[in-house]
């Protein structure tokens, strides 16, 4: 590779920073991929809520950045920062959490690219828990994944997401001593955010995969096959004993993040991004 930032070629992502809070006033970067967005990494670390970086702060090229904390009880274990680079692709990021009297979650932050009728129809919409992408991580306590998205039965928004060609999301839910915020990414069609989605889910004493996309480069979309994943298991596993983000990356398989969740500081899954 010319640079490491190569491993993003083939997707949306310009970048992918990785902080170690370590339960210290400071994060410490664990990726090799710089820290300019190190600040907003802070302020989730901070808040312990999943944020986007205001559109008047993006350096050139860059539509749009997310930082997602990862929170173990009631502590901020590490930071997961994303950046979309400006693009005719269409790839969303939306924060959903808890609004008004009812148990029901509201849209409060979103990038939506070109895609305004979309951005629209989410910011009336609510999601009582269970329902739709937000509610179901919310429910589940782990990420959940959504492919084909215009005729996926739990996907309440698939009118809007066939009129603009999204092909697939993951909702990855942030909880602390209670449920924070669900963070949906949205992939389209043509330029994933992630070429690989896995969401890794504890059911009782094991590990299993509970479900996959994978998108190829000419924009099809397939399930992963369980040969082709088993060997993220022990890495996993390994995620999930640290209770912190990890990172890798090599010249010859690119570079994968793996995202562990908590539900009352007990693990509850892990969700892997391979870019």
């Amino acid at each position: 590779m010319d640079s490491i930032l190569d491993m993003f070629a083939e997707t949306l992502v310009s970048n992918v920073e990785v902080y170690r809070a370590g339960g210290t006033d400071s994060l410490s970067a664990v990726s090799d991929t710089g820290t300019v967005f190190s600040a907003l990494a802070d302020q989730a670390a901070q808040s312990q809520s999943p944020c986007l970086a205001p559109s008047e702060t993006l350096p050139d090229k860059v539509a749009a950045v997310i930082a997602i904390p990862v929170v173990c009880g009631s502590t901020c274990t590490s930071v997961i920062v994303l950046a979309l680079r400006d693009s005719s692709s269409f790839g969303v990021f939306e924060v959903w959490k808890p609004v008004g009297r009812y148990a029901e979650l509201g849209l409060v932050d979103g990038y939506y690219s070109t895609l305004e009728r979309f951005q629209n129809v989410s910011s009336f919409v609510r999601f009582e828990r269970g329902m739709g992408l937000p509610g179901q991580a919310w429910e589940r306590g782990h990420s959940v994944i959504h492919n084909d998205l215009p005729n996926h039965p739990g996907f309440l928004r698939a009118a809007g997401a066939s009129a603009e060609a999204l092909a697939s999301a993951v909702g990855i839910p942030v909880f602390g001593e209670e449920f924070i915020a669900t963070v949906v990414l949205i992939n389209s069609g043509d330029i994933p955010i992630a070429r690989t989605m896995q969401s890794w889910i504890i059911d009782g004493d094991s590990l299993v995969l509970g479900a996959s996309s994978m998108h190829r480069a000419s924009g099809t979309q397939e399930s992963a096959t369980s040969s082709g994943v088993s060997a993220e298991e022990a890495w996993v596993k390994q995620c999930l004993h640290s209770r912190e983000a990890s990172w890798r990356s090599s010249e010859s398989n690119g570079a994968s993040l793996a995202v562990p969740t908590f539900v009352g500081g007990k693990p509850s899954g892990v969700l892997v991004l391979s870019f």
